[in-house]
């Protein structure tokens, strides 16, 4: 739920020059005899040897809202973990029923005189009516059986049809925690110009802007106020504009003189008109 933020300072003005982010599992907390903070010590999971310290003041700790504690961070993906858990034993489990599971389309059922065929007649008979009913070549051709013998269709789906419906609740779940809409991840069904503009929409509204604002607040806070407290730091918000909304507001402005024509010309990319 924590992350962490390498601020380099330059060597000669001592000002922020970079802003680097550490891998949090790499990043340990030295504390002094006092019992606060001191230093950042780095440990990469490759090998104790690359281990480096950095000062206190060269280090931005942000957290992420725990509804549990005050005082650690809580990460979407640790909230989520039995979501995800769950998203991967579905992917497991439909992965063992293709590898594992026996899924005939037809069965042959004897007449009840053959109670026992051996072997190789069972080989033989597989053999000739595969050669006669598999391929592509062979599809929809009729059926001639002997006495006594009969094709049952059968229906047997695999179980990646059983967990379906779990899948896809579970992703669903999965991408709205992070304000991601399902088109933005790639998932197009029925997709329109309206339904694309709408989640690019929403992908801005709740996910990229609120991560923005954080990070900003948290930039102004704990780094720019720090040289000047009118210092702020912010993103602008690129959310996209409705186009149909875009049009209804200059006709409206249009009509009560509150925009010009050339005006108009300039926001749609055209020279302005001299006269």
């Amino acid at each position: 739920g924590a992350f962490y933020w390498w601020i380099p300072k330059n060597r000669i003005t001592g000002l922020p020059e970079a802003i680097w982010v550490l891998p949090s599992h790499w990043v340990w907390p030295v504390f002094g005899d006092e019992g606060d903070i001191t230093a950042y010590e780095i440990r990469p999971t490759e090998g104790a040897y690359y281990r480096k310290l950095f000062p206190v003041d060269e280090i931005i700790v942000g957290r992420w809202k725990n509804p549990a504690s005050k005082l650690d961070g809580n990460s979407p993906t640790f909230a989520i973990s039995e979501w995800i858990d769950t998203q991967n034993a579905v992917n497991q489990s439909t992965n063992n029923a293709y590898r594992n599971g026996i899924t005939p389309t037809v069965a042959i059922q004897f007449d009840a005189s053959i109670n026992d065929p051996t072997s190789e007649m069972l080989s033989r008979i597989e053999r000739k009516f595969l050669s006669r009913m598999q391929g592509t070549d062979n599809s929809n051709r009729p059926l001639f059986l002997p006495p006594g013998v009969k094709v049952i269709p059968l229906s047997i789906l695999p179980n990646q049809m059983v967990f379906g419906d779990t899948a896809e609740r579970t992703r669903d779940n999965i991408l709205a925690t992070f304000g991601v809409p399902a088109i933005v991840a790639g998932i197009m069904q029925g997709m329109t110009h309206g339904s694309i503009l709408a989640a690019q929409t929403g992908f801005y509204a709740f996910c990229v802007n609120p991560i923005l604002r954080f990070f900003g607040q948290l930039l102004t806070e704990k780094l720019a106020r720090l040289y000047d407290p009118s210092l702020k730091v912010w993103w602008e918000d690129y959310t996209p504009i409705d186009p149909n909304q875009r049009n209804q507001d200059i006709k409206t402005m249009g009509l009560f003189g509150a925009i010009s024509p050339n005006e108009i010309r300039i926001s749609n990319g055209f020279e302005p008109l001299d006269d």
